[in-house]
């Protein structure tokens, strides 16, 4: 219950800052996509065409940056981000809009020099929206390349897991429907999947 607290007094706080940094309150005062960092304690923040590095250890919040100053392909506002950490120093973010995605991949550092390795639409076995993204720790790699399981979140709130292969694009197959969804997130909006 109290990791329940701490996490939402954690996402009201960065909401409340990334507000008061807006020049106009009116503009867009919702969050887009909250995606782990490279260390234990960074999260990156999405808002609009914007955003902000959050370290939790500090309370800090970077001064926001442009999305198109660092990834420059990506439409913003982004609907859904996450990013793959592969082995210490390469990592693969991930950006959707609509059902299209742009995949980076850098090493070292995630803002440090992107390179756009793979681009266009989720291949899925259903035809809805995607409208969040939640990609597993857990990597494994076979003779077909990297498989990795995503939890996504469609248009109509229904959550499922689905078997991401980057061989073949970017296809969402094998997927498992949980459409209890409704009960577990507030008002039926499974796009608290993201955050």
């Amino acid at each position: 219950m109290t990791m329940n607290f701490t996490y939402l007094y954690f996402i009201l706080s960065v909401q409340a800052i990334i507000i008061q940094a807006h020049e106009d309150i009116c503009d867009d005062p919702k969050i887009d996509a909250i995606v782990t960092g490279q260390r234990d304690n960074e999260l990156y923040v999405f808002t609009g065409n914007l955003f902000w590095k959050y370290d939790y250890n500090k309370h800090a919040l970077s001064t926001p940056k442009q999305i198109n100053d660092i990834w420059v392909d990506v439409p913003t506002p982004i609907d859904a981000a996450d990013v793959i950490k592969y082995f210490d120093q390469h990592y693969y973010m991930i950006f959707l809009k609509q059902n299209s995605y742009w995949m980076y991949e850098s090493t070292e550092s995630i803002e440090k020099q992107p390179k756009l390795v793979s681009t266009g639409d989720v291949g899925t076995q259903f035809d809805r929206r995607i409208e969040a993204l939640q990609i597993s720790p857990k990597i494994e790699t076979h003779e077909e390349g990297i498989r990795i399981i995503a939890s996504m979140c469609d248009e109509d709130n229904r959550i499922y897991d689905c078997v991401m292969n980057t061989t073949t694009g970017f296809f969402m197959g094998n997927c498992l429907v949980y459409p209890m969804a409704e009960n577990i997130f507030p008002e039926g909006q499974c796009k608290g999947l993201a955050h």
